[in-house]
């Protein structure tokens, strides 16, 4: 299901339930979209893109984007 993932984007899956609850909820409606249709519910880009009436090079970057902010909250909240 994570093997999209790269680096420390993947940190946000192993982490515990609370912690991804709190990062999850600080994320825009539309970025806590992307990250729950592709890395929890295991869609593909072509099908979480679909779900949201997007293309797949959008959904793409908003999920990178998204992963993006996660890591950097959690390496924050970690500092």
């Amino acid at each position: 299901m994570i093997g999209f993932l790269k680096g420390h984007d993947a940190a946000i899956v192993g982490i515990n339930e609370p912690v991804t609850d709190r990062v999850l909820s600080a994320l825009p409606e539309k970025d806590r979209s992307a990250v729950l249709l592709r890395v929890y519910e295991g869609l593909s880009g072509r099908e979480a893109a679909a779900v949201e009436g997007l293309d797949e090079s959008t959904m793409s970057v908003r999920l990178r984007e998204a992963l993006r902010k996660c890591a950097a909250r959690l390496k924050e909240e970690s500092s």
